[in-house]
């Protein structure tokens, strides 16, 4: 499944050479880094956050069915 990955171009607690290779090891991976961010980007950029989210789950939002066949992103609690 896809997986967004989000750094901080200026965080000192995660360095964006190590979020890089992680995200080289994630199959259908995509990297997004905030230049102008450290560590806290839904502090530091919420609108830019927000549209890199919103983008990347319109991208991928395709009612697929995942392998025990319930719509992704429906809750698999019992009601």
């Amino acid at each position: 499944c896809p997986a967004l990955i989000i750094a901080g171009g200026r965080s000192t607690v995660f360095p964006t050479q190590g979020i890089a290779a992680c995200a080289d090891l994630i199959p259908n991976s995509k990297l997004v880094t905030f230049e102008k961010s450290g560590h806290w980007l839904y502090l530091e950029e919420p609108d830019k956050l927000h549209e890199a989210v919103s983008a990347f789950l319109a991208e991928h939002r395709s009612g697929k069915q995942d392998v025990n066949n319930r719509a992704i992103g429906m809750s698999s609690r019992p009601r």
